[in-house]
């Protein structure tokens, strides 16, 4: 699972999300077109924060290029309710449940709404179960990571 925070251009959002990841256990994290102050400050810090950790973070320019370079063989957007027709938990289930050991990229919105319909089409879409209102990119973020670590085995 390596989770990937697209098209940011808050500094705040890319460290929060990246201490987030790795504080939940994740050993990656993707940032993929940071633009503005999240590419000049945002991500030097959270490179500070990987390697303080001892974890590794990745600047790519797409969400395409990471799951190539990767090698993921599943993208999975996580995006407000309104936007996607499967709970996160259940796509989740369904791609672990095929029992083949794959790279799934976990993919957030940096900002709102961050993530065009033509890039999501590289992948599935899934909300959160529970979540009902639109709780902003860092929290969506956030929640999802903590929901898939508890869903995966470690």
């Amino acid at each position: 699972m390596i989770p990937l925070l697209h098209n940011v251009s808050s500094p705040q959002r890319v460290v929060e999300v990246a201490r987030a990841a790795y504080s939940l256990g994740y050993d990656i994290f993707v940032v993929s077109k940071p633009t503005g102050a999240a590419a000049q400050s945002g991500v030097p810090e959270a490179q500070r924060i990987a390697l303080k950790e001892g974890k590794t973070l990745v600047v790519l320019p797409s969400v395409e290029s990471a799951a190539e370079l990767l090698g993921a063989g599943t993208i999975v957007f996580v995006v407000p309710r309104k936007f996607a027709d499967k709970p996160l938990e259940e796509v989740i289930k369904s791609i672990a449940g095929k029992g083949v050991e794959q790279k799934i990229l976990l993919v957030f919105g940096g900002a709102e709404p961050g993530l065009s319909a033509r890039e999501m089409e590289a992948g599935e879409r899934a909300y959160i179960s529970g979540v009902e209102n639109d709780v902003g990119p860092t929290a969506l973020a956030v929640i999802a990571l903590y929901v898939v670590r508890n869903l995966l085995p470690r």
